[in-house]
């Protein structure tokens, strides 16, 4: 898959729109299973499709990139990646609904998962003509897993307290990584974590 270029009315190609990448990690089959029931059960209550209309599936962003030119670049850089990632432990502590319009599901901020954090970014971060999301620096990444979004205030009310009452405390782990850009989203680069 290349970069979207628009054209204009002779036809002649302009200059590339911005396009946004996400460098994400996925679960075990447990794990997503777990997080994939919940994302089906707030779906329901909510009534809000979002996440299983555009096959979001379970997953944790850790960086969030818009480029015009580098997608060859992010490519490489997620490819340098296979065989540094480890496979880690993962604690899933509560829900949450701080971020307007979303439900998500928290993660512990653990020194494992903060050393993958910074193997990420500072790969990435050599990359030049590329904006990475300040929302996803390491110094202020917040850990957590979407579980629903584009609520409104009347459904995330709804759904955070139906999930509340029905989350428990969990362990996963993270077991693989990769690179996708698109809704749905379009994995350019995946896989699997070392152990």
């Amino acid at each position: 898959m290349s970069l979207w270029k628009i054209k204009d009315e002779l036809g002649n190609p302009s200059r590339p729109q911005k396009t946004m990448f996400l460098v994400s990690v996925y679960f075990d089959p447990l794990t997503n299973r777990t997080l994939q029931k919940f994302i089906g059960e707030l779906a329901e209550k909510t009534g809000n499709n979002f996440m299983i209309e555009n096959n979001v599936p379970p997953h944790m962003t850790f960086l969030q990139i818009q480029t015009r030119n580098a997608q060859k670049e992010l490519e490489e850089a997620m490819t340098r990646l296979d065989g540094k990632l480890q496979k880690i432990p993962l604690v899933f502590t509560a829900c949450g609904g701080e971020i307007p319009n979303v439900i998500y599901a928290k993660v512990k901020f653990s020194e494992e998962l903060k050393a993958q954090i910074d193997l990420v970014y500072e790969e990435f971060s050599k990359i030049a003509d590329i904006k990475i999301n300040p929302h996803y620096l390491p110094e202020i990444f917040f850990p957590h897993v979407t579980l629903a979004k584009t609520l409104s205030r009347e459904a995330q009310s709804d759904g955070l307290e139906y999930i509340q009452r029905n989350f428990s405390m969990f362990t996963g782990e993270l077991n693989e990584a990769g690179l996708s850009c698109g809704k749905p989203p379009v994995h350019l680069v995946r896989f699997k974590v070392d152990s």
